[in-house]
């Protein structure tokens, strides 16, 4: 599977399926797939939602050629670095500052100066989560952060995964601090994402209901209705149930500060 990660999905759902299994190798070519290769989630899309048709199939081999990453345009990436970016929120405070500090605008960003250091570090996060939990029963699914908004604006709007799970990522902050009474500074991630030049004015054509039907499908849900990952703080990820009203609350507040 050499590309990116559509291709790595794809390739690695069908290894799974040809014959019971057959062997396969991830050459990740984008910042994107360099995440999605490690972990052995494969899967597609159907027309009910993203990546509700797959299997658990580890790649033989991934072999990364970091010179593949000065060939993409900035919106790849923008993509990426969704990824990368998730990882360091997940890790914690320092993380997290060390990242913005170091990719601080558009500029920093696109010379992709020391982003193999970031990319490690990423990997290293999500494969100290997966050994605790391959197949996402429990704690995997905090590699979700993002995402259950994200994936639904992804496939509602055929926006790039990154873009999505960057705005996905804002509006759990805005949600934890509705549900958890979390104190997070929205607009100082909002700020951080203009600095990058996220699209963020997409927001403002997002219909809530279109979406919340898109994240009833979403995988993490269970009888009790929508789950999300939420940050209790920097480093401290955990799944709730969020009820409908709060999620709308969320999204009206969402759209109110990136006016």
């Amino acid at each position: 599977a050499i590309g990116g990660g559509a291709t790595g999905d794809f390739t690695g759902f069908l290894a799974s399926t040809l014959l019971r299994g057959v062997d396969f190798i991830q050459v990740p070519t984008t910042i994107l797939a360099h995440d999605s290769s490690v972990g052995g989630k494969v899967g597609i899309n159907s027309s009910h939602g993203k990546n509700l048709i797959g299997a658990f199939y580890r790649p033989k081999a991934v072999i990364y050629d970091l010179d593949f990453l000065k060939t993409l345009p900035y919106h790849e990436i923008l993509s990426g670095y969704a990824e990368v970016y998730k990882h360091a929120l997940l890790t914690g405070t320092v993380a997290t500052e060390d990242i913005e500090k170091h990719f601080s605008d558009r500029k920093t960003l696109e010379s992709l100066k020391d982003m193999d250091q970031f990319i490690f570090k990423g990997i290293k996060t999500k494969l100290n989560i997966i050994i605790k939990d391959e197949k996402e029963s429990n704690v995997r699914k905090y590699l979700n952060l993002g995402h259950t908004f994200g994936h639904a604006v992804e496939y509602k709007y055929k926006i790039p995964h990154g873009h999505a799970i960057m705005i996905g990522m804002i509006y759990q902050f805005i949600v934890a601090n509705h549900l958890l009474g979390t104190q997070f500074d929205i607009q100082h991630y909002i700020n951080y994402m203009n600095q990058l030049n996220y699209p963020l004015n997409l927001i403002q054509q997002i219909d809530f209901e279109e979406i919340y039907q898109y994240m009833l499908s979403d995988k993490k849900n269970n009888g009790e209705g929508i789950q999300m990952v939420l940050l209790e703080k920097l480093g401290k990820p955990n799944v709730y149930h969020v009820e409908k009203n709060i999620l709308k609350q969320s999204f009206k507040q969402l759209q109110l500060l990136v006016e």
